[in-house]
């Protein structure tokens, strides 16, 4: 298949597809009316609102969108465990604890402590907010574990600067793309305008 006339479609959207799992190899929009999923050798054409339903679907367990995108008590079947941003910020956890082992003893409750927190707390914020009743709570909670990835950044940078971190490039691009990821999924929750 020739690839010439696709556009590559926004980086939230493919970002989203891999948050929640779907081995997507690329995501791409024709014309702005087909988005083209290509995966495990397959392609699939979907028009936007599918590649909505099908990442609400890998979300919530079912389709909120249409007429029912208020998803206030809806419950949410899948397990956070499946979602993609929530096993790579794991990776972060694990990363991050093998990292600061070698931490001064005098950082214990202080700088070791504070980076181990911050991490844990990524993880944590999704599988609660997946587990909230709400699309808005999913949502808040992902912000909170945006908040703590930024915070983790920002102790890596300065561990990195008191030399406690020989070098921080892998755990610091394991975090960019749990960012990433984070971001993609906050896009795919957020309520679409409609057109009036």
């Amino acid at each position: 298949m020739k690839v010439g006339s696709v556009h590559s479609l926004s980086e939230s959207m493919e970002a989203a597809f891999r948050a929640v799992a779907i081995n997507v190899i690329q995501v791409a929009r024709i014309h702005d009316t087909k988005i083209i999923i290509w995966r495990d050798e397959q392609v699939t054409y979907l028009t936007p609102d599918e590649a909505q339903q099908e990442l609400e679907l890998a979300i919530f367990g079912q389709s909120v969108s249409g007429s029912q995108r208020n998803i206030d008590g809806l419950n949410m079947k899948s397990d956070f465990r499946q979602l993609m941003v929530w096993q790579k910020a794991m990776d972060v956890v694990t990363q991050l604890y093998k990292a600061t082992r070698a931490f001064p003893k005098e950082e214990m409750y202080g700088l070791t402590s504070q980076l181990r927190r911050s991490a844990v707390s990524i993880p944590s914020n999704i599988a609660e907010g997946q587990a909230r009743p709400t699309k808005g709570e999913f949502i808040q909670f992902l912000g909170y574990a945006k908040g703590s990835l930024a915070e983790l950044e920002t102790q890596i940078i300065i561990a990195q600067n008191l030399e406690y971190l020989a070098d921080a490039t892998e755990i610091l691009e394991s975090a960019s793309e749990v960012g990433r990821l984070l971001n993609g999924l906050i896009n795919s929750l957020k309520p679409k305008p409609t057109n009036n």
